[in-house]
């Protein structure tokens, strides 16, 4: 028989057991489905209004017809694929055996890269197919998905009259940082639908900001002590006290260099190469470093006794008070986590590269920026030192900016709220066709690739007529 104060102990214990159960669990609230609301309205709802406006005289919806001419057009591209959701699992339209159902398949297969195939499109479909257990549930549909480092819309496809479906992508580009065509040519737009990166959130072998370890399959395909690795590679904002922080400018990563031509002609200026070149001679200012330098540069690291030491996981990062999110053949993806890191994110300033999320953010309130313009328009490509100068004298305006950025990172880019914003875009993305529902009901389980294959071929054909032979 239990005294008294053993069946209050045994209470506790079980409140506790439950408390933590909740938060290991990470089931979606209603305040999570409240975050997730807002940013819809502040991000995807303008991509969606174009979309709708191209049937507005009309009235018709994209049809299934739309989207066979589009995987017509991108079949073989290495950077786009045709995925289906049944039942919340994952299916590759156009491949068979292993390579329809698994994502493990889809790594080994490596387009458009190993590393693409993992961190963008593996972490998508485990993230997708581990929804359920968070209390959400992902819609039956088909979609296009994009993983290049640039949008599909306004650069390989035409988007402005409704011809073609609208491509799922990891990056936009802002209309007024790239050439724009004379009149009366038609302005380009990238109304790509922009999607949540799942690559930092333990869906892929990245530093994670999620409280609990990486998901399972990550985990096995982890050699050695996988759970030790999972607690090495986790972002913790508090690991490293404000006043602990080293008061650089830190980076690092490969030497990328943006593709797209910019308005402002400072393409010529690889963004990367141009700051680790400024931060061998301000080393003081800046821990700037990137791997694939050429000779000359290598020499001068020499010359300077530059003694960079590679700092490859993130979650080592916060150790300084300035992280830099730098543009390399596309946008820097990794502002989700450096904003977890709990110091000042530092971001291009008119970057064209645009994430699903950054209508929501702003300089000077949750970041600062590098290469801004003068009263002229040009660019100071060196004015980072000026930064971290003002930034240390400054120190308070530097934690408001870091406890701001962490602050939405901790409210807004959290699993929870990012599977909430992606379930709303893929019935939103669903509902722009009048006959996606039936064309999925059609596949019976998840089909198989050649009757997509003939449907894409013939795609100016009812696809309800269409035989794979």
């Amino acid at each position: 028989m239990m005294h008294e104060g053993c069946h209050i102990k045994l209470a506790q214990l079980l409140v506790c057991l439950v408390c933590t159960l909740q938060v290991v669990s990470g089931l979606v609230t209603e305040e999570h489905a409240a975050r997730a609301q807002e940013l819809l309205r502040e991000n995807l709802h303008a991509t969606l209004a174009h979309w709708h406006g191209l049937r507005a005289n009309g009235g018709q919806k994209l049809t299934m017809q739309n989207f066979f001419r589009t995987a017509n057009k991108h079949m073989h591209h290495p950077a786009v694929s045709f995925w289906g959701i049944k039942n919340n699992k994952v299916f590759q339209l156009n491949k068979d055996g292993e390579l329809r159902n698994s994502s493990n398949a889809m790594i080994a297969e490596g387009r458009p890269n190993r590393g693409a195939a993992e961190t963008m499109k593996s972490s998508l479909w485990l993230a997708i197919e581990d929804a359920a257990s968070h209390g959400v549930s992902m819609p039956d549909m088909v979609f296009i998905y994009n993983v290049a480092d640039d949008p599909m819309c306004g650069l390989r496809l035409d988007c402005s009259d409704g011809k073609f479906a609208p491509p799922i992508s990891l990056m936009g580009l802002d209309p007024s940082a790239v050439p724009q065509p004379p009149p009366p040519r038609k302005p380009r737009l990238f109304p790509d639908i922009l999607v949540p990166i799942f690559k930092n959130l333990g869906y892929s072998r990245q530093t994670t900001v999620s409280l609990a370890q990486h998901h399972q399959n990550v985990l096995n395909r982890v050699g050695g002590s996988p759970l030790a690795w999972s607690e090495r590679n986790r972002i913790r904002a508090e690991s490293v006290p404000w006043q602990d922080k080293v008061p650089q400018m830190f980076f690092r990563g490969t030497r990328y260099c943006p593709t797209v031509p910019l308005r402002d002609k400072s393409r010529s200026i690889c963004p990367r190469v141009h700051l680790t070149n400024l931060s061998i001679h301000h080393q003081e200012q800046l821990n700037i470093m990137i791997t694939g330098l050429p000779p000359p540069y290598l020499q001068e690291l020499k010359d300077h006794n530059w003694q960079a030491r590679r700092t490859d996981v993130m979650a080592e990062w916060s150790k300084f008070k300035y992280v830099a999110s730098i543009d390399g053949i596309g946008g820097s993806n990794r502002v989700l986590a450096l904003f977890h890191l709990g110091s000042v994110v530092v971001k291009q300033h008119k970057s064209p590269y645009i994430e699903w999320f950054y209508n929501s953010i702003k300089p000077g309130v949750h970041f600062e920026t590098v290469f801004k313009e003068g009263p002229d328009g040009t660019k100071h490509f060196d004015d980072a030192v000026d930064l971290v100068d003002k930034l240390r004298t400054d120190d308070a305006y530097a934690k408001h900016l870091a406890d701001n950025g962490l602050g939405f990172a901790r409210n807004y880019l959290t699993l929870e709220v990012l599977l909430v914003y992606l379930r709303e875009l893929l019935l939103a993305y669903k509902d722009l066709f009048e006959d996606m529902d039936e064309y999925i009901s059609r596949l019976g389980d998840t089909g198989s690739s050649a009757l997509f294959m003939k449907q894409a071929q013939l795609w100016d054909t009812d696809w309800r007529t269409v035989a794979a032979s």
